[in-house]
């Protein structure tokens, strides 16, 4: 029976090209869509490798000071005074690590060999590289002695150690940042920028220069200081209340200034929340209309395929087939077009994030030479589960209301049409 379903289903396509090939399209269009709303969304918001705390980080964000009394002199930013202040010894955390923006900073090697460019450098504390699971493939990240002391230490990426000293394998040379001298301690796997928290192409030690000690302001509060925290199971509610009872404590020690600052989690700081609007919601939003509109199009496309059958359906009821024989016909008829829109809709999907992956995922342009795209990011279990969900969805609210309303016409007024 269902050899035979399809064999009807494959008739049906070469007497209705016209009509078949525009519901292939239209489902494998609104299937990309919502495919790639999906996955965008995924791979920012998933724990992936790096990154692999995301689901419970929280970032500091929009940091600034004023004096309290005219609300001017406005700066701002965080010194470390203000950083440990707030952040230091939280309860509600696992993890917290220190560390300032990701900058451009001019790089070279000691002896010259190597090329002499500007690149991206993040200073950061010990506590970083527990943070954030990078692969080393040489040496290892700076040690809390080193911290300590404010050794001139730092972390580079093998690309960087390829270009710079002419080897993959750069751990005891000499690196200049702004001409200043690091001893390279570990050399890790390349980041791809779709990671735009752990991306960088250096990392020194954040406590071997005076910006780690940099205030200015109102009472230097000040400064360039970020930090991330990671709360613990099943208390980022109380991190928050924590945090902000640390800020509330802090200002009460200053005279004439007051700091303020925003913590974000981490779907929060990596996408854009268009009218305070949960970036989750949105995104789910999004698929839903690029899946509710083709679907209203495609059930008229199958309403005028099914209205050229009329005779065929009034003589199958003729000879005693049911309601419900024609419309498991139609929908198997039906499925076999979704299903050949669902699997180009994937691979359009995957097609449209790879070649437009900066813009999909958020990545700024000083970053996007950087963008790579390793094949598990593709090629993912639930991306195809979900994939497939959707195309068996589609297929049923799309037909099932023209099947339905056809198969409900009597015999008489179905050999008339």
């Amino acid at each position: 029976m269902v050899k035979q379903y399809f064999k009807q289903a494959f008739m049906q396509f070469r007497q209705n090209r016209f009509y078949s090939i525009l519901i292939i399209i239209s489902t494998s269009v609104s299937i990309a869509f919502a495919m790639v709303a999906y996955m965008a969304y995924s791979l920012g918001s998933d724990d992936l490798p790096p990154e692999v705390h995301r689901s419970n980080s929280f970032y500091s964000d929009d940091e600034w000071s004023y004096r309290t009394d005219n609300q001017s002199n406005m700066n701002s930013g965080m010194c470390m005074k203000t950083a440990k202040a707030i952040a230091d010894s939280l309860t509600s955390a696992q993890l917290v690590s220190f560390h300032t923006r990701n900058y451009p900073r001019t790089c070279q090697s000691m002896g010259g060999e190597g090329d002499r460019k500007r690149r991206r450098v993040r200073m950061v504390d010990r506590e970083w590289w527990s943070l954030f699971q990078y692969d080393f493939l040489f040496g290892r990240p700076f040690l809390k002695e080193e911290y300590d002391a404010g050794s001139k230490v730092a972390v580079i990426t093998e690309r960087t150690a390829k270009e710079v000293f002419h080897t993959d394998n750069a751990v005891g040379r000499t690196l200049l940042v702004n001409f200043i001298p690091y001893t390279i301690c570990g050399v890790v796997r390349d980041v791809s920028s779709q990671f735009s928290v752990a991306y960088c192409e250096v990392w020194t030690n954040l406590s071997s220069t005076t910006e780690y000690e940099a205030m200015y302001g109102s009472e230097y509060v000040a400064g360039e200081i970020r930090f991330i925290v990671v709360a613990k199971d099943g208390k980022c509610e109380e991190l928050g209340q924590e945090i902000e009872q640390r800020i509330d404590k802090f200002n009460q020690t200053l005279r004439e200034t007051t700091f303020e600052a925003n913590m974000r989690s981490h779907t929060d700081y990596t996408f854009y929340s268009l009218f305070e609007m949960s970036p989750m919601v949105m995104y789910f939003l999004l698929a839903c209309i690029f899946l509710i509109i083709p679907a209203m199009s495609i059930s008229g496309l199958v309403y005028s395929i099914l209205s050229k059958r009329f005779s065929e359906i009034g003589i199958r009821k003729a000879y005693g087939a049911s309601a419900r024989s024609v419309i498991w016909q139609f929908l198997n008829e039906n499925f076999l077009l979704t299903l050949v829109g669902g699997l180009l809709g994937v691979l359009l999907s995957f097609g449209a994030l790879y070649l437009f992956r900066g813009w999909l995922l958020g990545v700024s342009f000083a970053y996007s030479s950087d963008l790579q795209m390793e094949w598990w990011m593709f090629f993912r279990p639930v991306v195809f589960v979900i994939a497939f969900s959707l195309c068996l969805l589609f297929n049923l609210f799309s037909a099932l209301f023209p099947v339905w309303y056809v198969s409900g016409k009597n015999i008489v007024e179905a050999l008339k049409d």
